[in-house]
């Protein structure tokens, strides 16, 4: 019979092996590397644990399908290398899944396939997509104890629909593409790394995968998962939005550009462009500029001591402020005036602690021993500083309690 999509390819329909028949007709199953290509469709390995670690450390030098086969016990690939696409498309595991430290070059295809005991992905590198998206049974969604530490996802990393009865280990892995959990059940014992393994922030659907997550979060009461895949999310929205007043920006600068030099342009570029400008950005302009400072300034409401660090620095800045303003011509040879600057600290310090005081009949720390009026310009600066200090002050004080208060 000829495999589907080469027909070179010899397909081997087998229900059950016999496990010393395996070994002599079929020694690719515990050889260091297997050159050809092997197709096991609807294949039941029921003694495969008679037959040792035979994938153990295999090498696949071209595609391994195993698609529809049957483990009926446990099925060992650890640090077996699939040098093209691996093929486990509705494969039905019954007992312990281990590919630790394995390397897929290729797809890597669990879609439909069904787990009956823990699996282990640790350490796993995938170079193409890894597709685990759950049969339609709900029944076979089950993913128990699953470990995927360390694990590198070079694409796009397929988890939908599946249901997580068991702890889901994340830490340490790496996505380079927004992950897919759109449809999932996440048990209350899984962990993610940290957002610095979430490297996407820019595809047009990491924003609805980082929604998916936080929202997942939300729903357990995890406030620092929540946080932070709202973060990813927001920064998602904001980088597609850069990206589509981009494209309008280029394709109006091509357009004036061709207009004074008179050269055609390409139809194809044309019509690309034409769709590219058309596409909706997420965020208008002063929304990008907002996100921006807030994130810039707080991480979307998740780092109050960065808030805290902000309200010093505007503190000293505006000390050097309005020393520089009362001392008149600034001389860099004269020397310091340490009672100036101590006066412009205190001043300072008086609109943070009250703010807007600066307009009442007392003139404060700073001009109240010179008895002069305070200028206008002192007044409008004092004010700025004290309105955002005031706003750093309660955005940090807001962001303690959302972290720590409990429902």
């Amino acid at each position: 019979m000829q495999a589907r999509g080469n027909p070179s390819l010899v397909t081997r329909r087998t229900h059950v092996f016999d496990p010393w028949c395996l070994r002599e007709k079929l020694p690719v199953f515990h050889a260091p590397a297997v050159d050809s290509r092997h197709l096991i469709e609807y294949a039941s390995l029921s003694s495969y644990a008679r037959l040792g670690h035979c994938h153990r450390s295999a090498t696949f030098n071209h595609y391994g399908d195993f698609e529809s086969a049957a483990f009926r016990q446990n099925a060992d690939f650890e640090s077996a290398a699939f040098n093209e696409n691996g093929d486990f498309n509705s494969a039905n595991f019954d007992g312990y899944v281990d590919f630790e430290s394995a390397t897929f070059a290729g797809y890597a295809d669990f879609d439909f396939a069904t787990f009956g005991q823990a699996v282990n992905f640790r350490s796993v590198t995938f170079g193409d997509d890894a597709n685990f998206t759950a049969p339609v049974d709900r029944a076979k969604a089950t993913l128990r104890a699953s470990c995927w530490e360390r694990a590198g996802f070079r694409n796009d990393a397929i988890f939908e629909n599946r249901i997580f009865i068991g702890a889901g280990e994340f830490e340490g892995a790496t996505f380079h593409k927004a992950p897919r959990f759109h449809g999932c059940t996440l048990h209350q014992a899984v962990r993610f790394p940290t957002e610095d393994h979430f490297r996407d922030t820019r595809s047009p659907e990491a924003e609805q995968a980082y929604r998916t997550l936080k929202l997942a979060m939300a729903a357990m009461k995890a406030r620092g998962g929540e946080g932070m895949f709202f973060t990813l999310e927001q920064r998602s929205l904001r980088n597609v939005a850069i990206d589509v007043y981009s494209h309008r920006l280029s394709s109006f600068r091509r357009d004036v550009m061709s207009r004074f030099t008179r050269r055609p342009r390409d139809s194809a570029s044309d019509a690309t462009e034409t769709s590219s400008s058309q596409v909706r950005a997420p965020m208008r302009l002063h929304e990008i500029t907002l996100s921006w400072l807030y994130d810039s300034l707080s991480e979307f409401g998740r780092n109050a001591v960065r808030r805290a660090w902000v309200v010093i620095a505007l503190w000293a800045m505006a000390s050097v402020a309005y020393a520089a303003i009362a001392g008149g011509p600034v001389d860099l040879r004269a020397p310091i005036d340490a009672q100036l600057l101590e006066h412009s600290a205190a001043f300072s310090l008086e609109q943070v602690l009250r703010p807007l005081y600066v307009w009442g009949s007392n003139a404060g720390t700073l001009y109240r021993d010179i008895n002069v009026q305070i200028p206008l310009p002192v007044k409008l600066l004092a004010s700025l500083q004290s309105v955002l200090s005031l706003a750093l002050i309660s955005l940090s004080l807001l962001a303690l309690n959302w972290r720590f208060k409990r429902d």
